[in-house]
């Protein structure tokens, strides 16, 4: 997990304007563990498309992205992870995301 900083720290999702992902339904980091029963996330805006962007915890850099849809009730189900095998960081953002810099 040495490269952890680095994908907290990408200027590529403005980490100065990140708020706790209950309260945002648009952008959101996240980490999988390898060993993790099940993947799902809730609480998102239904029937909505997401980038879902992978960083390689060990090696650092982003490795890949999938567009996945939330269904009716806003959850992701499914085989978020490709590699379930490492650890890795995510970047969560709905198709069309830009930023909120007012706050």
């Amino acid at each position: 997990m040495r490269n952890i900083k680095d994908f907290i720290l990408d200027k590529a999702h403005v980490y100065q304007v990140l708020k706790p992902a209950s309260d945002n339904k648009s952008f959101a980091l996240g980490l999988y563990t390898k060993g993790s029963l099940a993947t799902f996330i809730k609480a998102l805006k239904p029937e909505s498309d997401y980038l879902f962007e992978w960083w390689h915890v060990e090696e650092g850099g982003w490795h890949g992205a999938t567009m996945i849809r939330s269904g009716g009730s806003g959850k992701l189900n499914g085989d978020v992870v490709s590699d379930t095998s490492r650890n890795w960081g995510y970047r969560r953002r709905i198709k069309g995301y830009a930023p909120d810099n007012t706050d």
